[in-house]
C-alpha cells in the first residue's frame, strides 16, 4: 500500500499520523510525501497512477486500487456529483469482507 499526501507533515489525528509512521516503519505502508496524483491509467480498470512531486518529480505506481481522502472536513464538495451509492452522507460498505 502506498500513501501519497500532497504536505510533507500530516495535520491528522494524533493517533492515525502514529498509527501511520509505525506501519511505516513495520514495512506496512510506504509513504510518499509531498506529492500529488497527476495522471490514473488503465482500461477496463486502473492499472497505473503517475504522482508528481512538488519540485517536478514524476513516479509511476502499479496500482489496481485507488481511495481518495480529502481530510478531516465532512463537507463532500463535488464528490456529492459522482455518483456513489451515497447513504448520509457516507458510502456503506460490507463490514463482513472488511480488512485492515
Amino acid at each position: 500500500m502506498t500513501l501519497v499526501h500532497r504536505r510533507s507533515e500530516f495535520r491528522g489525528g494524533e493517533h492515525s499520523v502514529t498509527k501511520l509512521k509505525k506501519l511505516k516503519k513495520e514495512g506496512k505502508i510506504k509513504i510518499k510525501t509531498p506529492y500529488q496524483i497527476s495522471s490514473i491509467e488503465g482500461e477496463d480498470k486502473i492499472s497505473n497512477i503517475t504522482i508528481k512531486k512538488d519540485d517536478g518529480k514524476i513516479e509511476k505506481i502499479p496500482t489496481d486500487c485507488i481511495l481518495g481522502s480529502f481530510g478531516l472536513i465532512m463537507k463532500l464538495g463535488p464528490i456529492a456529483d459522482w455518483g456513489l451509492n451515497l447513504d448520509s452522507k457516507t458510502i456503506p460498505v460490507n463490514t463482513e469482507n472488511f480488512q485492515t
